[in-house]
């Protein structure tokens, strides 16, 4: 693509532009030309630059490394075809804002700083000769949208005109001397050597290929250049003698140092030869230059030129542009020239002849005696460096072997050491700069920019140790540290919460002023003298962030090496710009936060209520008070199925927020206005009116806005899924307002949700009727389930219970009758068994001496043991039966088949006859131990009850505390405490007050039981289960899950109360709470 500028760039001008090469003079003037604008616009970026045929080239760039950019991403690209000025102003304050309105075409979001750094700020200057003639822009950026001072914008032209005026004068036609070497030039243009010819003033007439790569500089830059200003020569004699001395005696031959374009010194071996015109007058001076790349060409030069004479040697010595000490093979001097006096400040008189050593005692046993000794032992050209500690220089040295000998060459680059470390540290600021700038421009979270900035810092600034940024809390007043990074621990005095006037950094908060010390060590403000010379702190920063007289937080920054004056210049504009990006910042959390806050309080009350006039009633308030308006209304259209077409909707204000003393709009609104905001939601189309004025007056919503004294008017129509429309309406009276896009977007997103709102509201209305009837029906079914459950329950605990008693009965029936046969020939036996002992012991008597037959069965039989034992086994077989005559008695009892009826029962027996049946279960079992059974007991009346019902209750219970013990190491225990109470216990009274019993006659009311094991205990999630039938914890086949559930309904049937407490790796305990008497509808 053809450039517009090509055909209007002037040649002359156009290569010290477009070349991105320029000169070293230029390219200085041209940097402090973009940094002054820079700073005089507050910009982080700013650039200049120049035309090609299909880009737009970077010259000199500030606080970014762009390098050109293409001709369809320019952002004054429409501009320039307008013949502009150099009092031309091109701005574009909002570049997002431009884009979207179509005042810049879209390749333009291509341009690198917009892609990669989001800027949104543009200003530019274009750089326009006396001529007319186009030859680039200046131009600055910011990364947020703002206005440019018209002072600003001033002071941009200026700097504009002065580039202009410099680029002009350098771009002068050289003078018409140079055209005396036309007819040679092609010839001088192959010579491998740096040939250049100079006009009498001093200035580059000609400039062949050679010079151009030995120099750097190309033909069209180095042409019309002063010589000592481009080359920056230096030799023992003033450039203005060897000027003189070639034009005087035609040539002049020698050693200099020239400088190249990228700042290298060489040594040149250059002659010079004046050229004459026709007419025999000086006209040009021609120099033949060839570099010397090392000191032994210079000595193979020297050898070459060498006179017969010493003197004349001297003198030739005398022109070297270094020092130069000639060391013999006894290491004495024997010549050292000029430059060398200066540069060591010494007298040759007095050393030449004595040792080098001697005569430089600051070379001896050092780096150079060590350098000079390998030079001669190797025979080879040894360069390196030396501090030269007399007088603080640093020396570049070369020691080269010469005739057993030495020649030892100085050169003093203290100068350039400095300069080499102030262009690093100015390098190092501008990554710095770039770096903070690339943190700032992303669109991070505050803390994430604030880490990003004092990492920045630490990576960009040279022994940096210590970085913090503290933001000021006006409601507190107080300083929070709110990023940090560092490789040293936190500094003793300095906390996270820092009141104003505290401290040094409360200090620089309340007085907003910097404070700036290279001697932390012996600085008593500071107060960090010991902390500091423990850590080698050197240097301490503290800058206040303050944009427009507000104060932002404050900075510290510390540092092992001194902050010097320039660093310091550039960290005050690192900050400002910093305070500026951290305001901003905070200012669009702060909004998207309100913004956030409503939308995510609409959704909480979308999700919780959906109840339609509730949301809309805190839609129209939140938003009142969020954007600090007067009014704020819900606005319905509303059509009737039957409404002729032609008949505009209705419109109904329904919901309001309003500032105090401001008349009511709800209700259906005036036909005037609904004729002029009908066509807007009929569309879905916003009105946004800044300043009411701008209507035409003779409309009807102007008359009817001036009516009631609104100034500024928004509408925003929505339409919801099921088409009907409505509106956020916004008014303000107190002067005009203007609604900012973000407003705007936000009032965007909130009828968005209102639309679901309401769409959610109607469907919520529509479920609820059937939610209603299917939460019916369900309850009906789950009444049914109950129900059933329970009297499966009960079928399957009568079936269980009849079974039980009839089984019980027919066993004790079954036992009784054999045990009462034994039972009472026991009697008779024990009778009989007495009357034959007497009847023996008679015997005994009156027989004492027994025949053999009789001694001898006397003692087979034992018969005294046979007597003893047989009583003793008649006493045995008496507790045998009496024993089962107590387990039949207990069976009878706990089936109580023949007691059905409600009467007065003792529980103490009731639990009695239950642990004699569990006997087997209580006594010990292998390794298992027994299990204690510890009673309570207290003095409990006879109560009405089922007898057979409340002992089925024991039994489960009873049985539970059992297997709770199974696993459980000794002791094992179950504690049975019974007692009366007046009334019913705190864990019991949430139950039914129809279940309360009815006192008798005075006595206590109530009877409690408790049953308590130390067993494992159970959870609370188990505890809530355990009445629920069929829920059971055992494994299959040891448990159905009834038990607990047909006891709670056997004491509910008692309207008694059972309940639990347990507690995990403790025990549990049931409570059985039971009336003494039963109502009589119970009876």
């Amino acid at each position: 693509m053809t450039s517009l500028y090509s055909g209007r760039l002037s040649h002359s001008i156009k290569p010290l532009l477009c070349d991105q090469r320029l000169n070293a003079v230029t390219s200085c003037a041209l940097e402090d030309a973009v940094l002054l604008a820079a700073q005089v616009c507050h910009a982080p970026i700013a650039l200049l630059g120049g035309w090609t045929e299909d880009r737009q080239w970077v010259q000199v760039a500030y606080g970014t490394s762009l390098h050109s950019v293409p001709y369809e991403q320019s952002l004054c690209a429409q501009w320039a075809r307008r013949s502009p000025s150099v009092e031309t102003l091109w701005l574009i304050p909002d570049i997002a804002e431009a884009i979207a309105a179509h005042q810049l075409p879209a390749t333009v979001q291509r341009h690198p700083l917009i892609a990669n750094l989001g800027l949104g700020f543009y200003a530019a200057v274009p750089l326009v000769t006396s001529t007319g003639e186009l030859l680039g822009t200046l131009s600055v950026f910011d990364r947020a949208a703002r206005r440019l001072e018209f002072g600003q914008q001033q002071g941009l032209k200026a700097i504009a005109r002065q580039v202009v005026a410099q680029v002009e004068h350098l771009a002068a036609p050289p003078p018409s001397a140079a055209l005396a070497l036309t007819t040679q030039s092609h010839l001088l243009n192959l010579a491998s050597d740096a040939i250049l010819a100079l006009d009498l003033r001093g200035r580059i007439t000609f400039w062949n290929r050679g010079a151009e790569q030995l120099y750097g500089w190309k033909k069209a830059q180095a042409l019309g250049q002063d010589y000592n200003a481009l080359l920056q020569p230096v030799t023992d004699a003033p450039i203005a003698a060897i000027q003189h001395q070639c034009l005087q005696q035609g040539q002049w031959d020698g050693v200099m140092v020239q400088s190249t374009r990228d700042r290298q010194r060489l040594t040149i071996n250059s002659s010079w030869m004046l050229q004459l015109t026709d007419r025999g007058q000086p006209s040009l001076m021609l120099q033949i230059n060839r570099p010397i790349r090392n000191y032994c060409d210079l000595e193979g030069i020297i050898q070459d030129q060498l006179p017969c004479s010493q003197d004349q040697a001297s003198e030739l010595y005398k022109h070297l542009p270094d020092g130069f000490i000639a060391v013999d093979q006894s290491w004495c001097i024997s010549h050292l020239n000029l430059r060398a006096e200066q540069i060591l400040c010494c007298d040759r008189t007095q050393v030449i002849g004595r040792s080098l050593w001697q005569a430089i005692p600051d070379f001896a046993q050092s780096d150079v005696e060590e350098a000079c000794h390998r030079a001669i032992a190797q025979q080879t050209e040894i360069r390196f460096e030396h501090a030269y500690a007399p007088f603080g220089l640093v020396l570049e040295l070369i020691a080269c072997p010469h005739l057993g000998g030495l020649f030892l060459y100085l050169r003093d680059v203290t100068v350039h050491r400095k300069a080499v470390a102030s262009l690093l540290e100015h390098t190092r600021l501008s990554s710095l700069n770039t770096s903070i700038s690339q943190v700032l421009a992303r669109a991070g979270s505050l803390s994430d920019t604030l880490e990003g900035c004092v990492q920045a810092l630490m990576n960009g600034l040279e022994e940096m140790t210590l970085a913090r940024i503290w933001l000021f809390d006006p409601e507190s007043n107080v300083l929070d540290l709110q990023a940090i990074a560092g490789t040293v621990p936190p500094v003793p005095d300095l906390p996270r919460r820092i009141s104003l006037g505290i401290s040094i950094v409360g200090v620089i908060a309340q007085s907003q002023q910097p404070y700036l010390t290279n001697e932390v060590g012996r600085d008593a403000c500071l107060g960090l003298q010991d902390w500091a010379t423990q850590e080698k702190i050197t240097a301490f920063v503290g800058y206040p962030l303050i944009v427009d007289d507000r104060l932002i937080g404050v900075i510290s920054l510390l540092s092992r090496r001194p902050i010097l004056e320039g660093t310091y210049a550039t960290l005050q504009w690192i900050f400002n710009s910093m305070a500026i990006a951290i305001d901003l910042s905070m200012a669009r959390a702060e909004l998207l936060s309100r913004r956030e806050s409503l939308l995510f309080r609409l959704a909480s009350q979308i999700r919780n209520s959906l109840d339609l006039n509730t949301i809309l009633g805190a839609a129209v308030q939140e938003i009142r008070h969020l954007l600090h308006i007067d009014g704020c209304y819900f606005l319905w259209c509303l059509r009737e199925d039957d409404a002729p077409v032609d008949d505009p909707p209705t419109l109904a204000i329904t919901h309001e927020s309003l500032y105090a003393n401001l008349p009511s709009l709800l209700g259906e609104c005036e036909p005037t206005l609904r004729r002029s905001l009908t066509q807007y939601l009929l569309h879905l189309e916003p009105l946004i009116l800044d300043q009411t004025t701008d209507l035409p007056a003779s409309t009807d919503l102007y008359a009817w806005l001036q009516d009631w004294g609104i100034q500024s008017f928004l509408l925003m129509p929505l339409e919801t899924h099921a088409g009907q429309l409505g509106a956020i309406v916004c008014s303000h009276g107190q002067g005009t307002r203007h609604w900012s896009q973000a407003e705007v977007e936000l009032l965007q997103a909130v009828t968005n949700q209102l639309a679901i709102a309401i769409d959610q509201a109607e469907l919520y209305a529509q479920s609820r009727a059937a939610a209603t009837a299917a939460q019916q029906q369900a309850q009906q079914l789950g009444d049914a389930l109950q129900t059933l459950r329970q009297t499966q329950s009960k079928m399957i605990h009568s079936e269980k219970m009849s079974s039980l008693g009839q089984l019980v009965a027919g066993i004790a029936h079954e036992i009784n009758n054999p045990v009462g046969f034994v039972s009472g020939n026991l009697t008779y036996a024990d009778s009989y068994f007495r009357d034959l002992v007497r009847l023996l012991r008679l015997y005994q008597q009156h027989y004492p001496t027994p025949t053999p037959d009789i001694q001898t069965c006397i003692q087979d039989i034992e018969l005294e043991f046979l007597l003893d034992d047989y009583a003793n086994l008649l006493n045995s077989m008496k507790l045998g039966t009496d024993r089962i005559s107590q387990i039949v008695q207990s069976l009878r009892s706990f089936s109580r088949l023949d007691e059905a009826e409600v009467k007065a029962v003792d529980l103490h027996e009731g639990i009695d006859n239950t642990l004699v049946i569990l006997q087997s279960r209580l006594k010990a079992n292998g390794s298992s131990p027994a299990i204690e059974i510890i009673k309570n007991y207290g003095d409990l009346p006879a109560i009405d009850c089922y007898a057979s019902q409340i002992n089925q209750v024991f039994l489960n219970l009873l049985s539970n505390a059992i297997d709770a013990l199974e696993h459980q190491p000794a002791p094992r225990t179950i504690t049975l405490t019974t007692a009366v109470q007046e009334g019913r216990s705190q864990a019991t009274s949430n139950y039914d007050a129809t279940q309360q019993a009815i006192a008798c006659d005075g006595e206590p009311q109530w009877i409690v039981i408790r049953i308590q094991d130390n067993g494992i205990g159970m959870a609370d999630e188990v505890r809530q289960k355990i009445f629920d039938p069929f829920f059971t914890t055992k494994p299959v086949g040891r448990g159905t899950g009834l038990g607990l559930s047909i006891s709670h309904q056997i004491i509910e049937k008692h309207h008694g109360c059972l309940s639990c407490q347990s507690t995990p790796g403790v025990g549990t305990e049931f409570i059985i709470e039971l009336p003494i008497c039963l109502p009589r509808t119970s009876k």
